[in-house]
């Protein structure tokens, strides 16, 4: 029994072989490729679409077809909208208003520099680092030769700085 399913087997793969050897041999895609290529060579493209050696394309009725349809050329798409203008930011002061009338002497008394303002001793008050002295400025750092304000501008968010020389009166 087992000796017979053996050769059945064998004999139904010798069959699967061979037909897949004639395929490779006798490819019908080959055959029928080979057909339509000739056919497409002895096609003439004039002769297809009706138009002769004198046919000339209908330009102009294709014009006034087109034309005739307004809607055609309607926009697809809402235009954009007009965007309104983006508010202005004010300009920040220039220093020479902010610092009118304030000098920076080079004298300093226990890590304060003497500065002149308006409003103030005539003479000169000794003020630290972080004292407001006028329109907003304030005393961020000095050194021996120089005094540096800040000023805080509320439209932009962000502090300014200024530096002007000490004097010796």
């Amino acid at each position: 029994m087992a000796r017979i399913v053996n050769i059945v087997c064998i004999l139904v793969a010798c069959a699967a072989l061979v037909f897949t050897c004639f395929n490779f041999v006798n490819n019908p895609v080959k055959a029928k490729r080979a057909d339509l290529e000739e056919e497409l060579r002895n096609i003439d493209g004039m002769q297809i679409a009706g138009m002769g050696e004198d046919f000339t394309w209908p330009f102009a009725d294709w014009q006034g077809a087109i034309r005739g349809h307004p809607k055609l050329w309607d926009a697809l798409t809402e235009p954009p909208k007009v965007r309104r203008a983006l508010p202005t930011v004010a300009k920040a002061p220039e220093w020479a208003t902010l610092l009118k009338g304030v000098r920076a002497l080079t004298r300093a008394r226990g890590g304060k520099p003497k500065i002149i303002y308006p409003g103030g001793d005539p003479a000169g008050d000794y003020l630290g680092v972080g004292t407001m002295v006028i329109n907003g400025c304030t005393i961020e750092s000095f050194d021996r030769s120089t005094v540096t304000f800040s000023h805080y501008w509320a439209p932009t968010k962000k502090t300014r700085t200024h530096t002007i020389p000490r004097m010796r009166k």
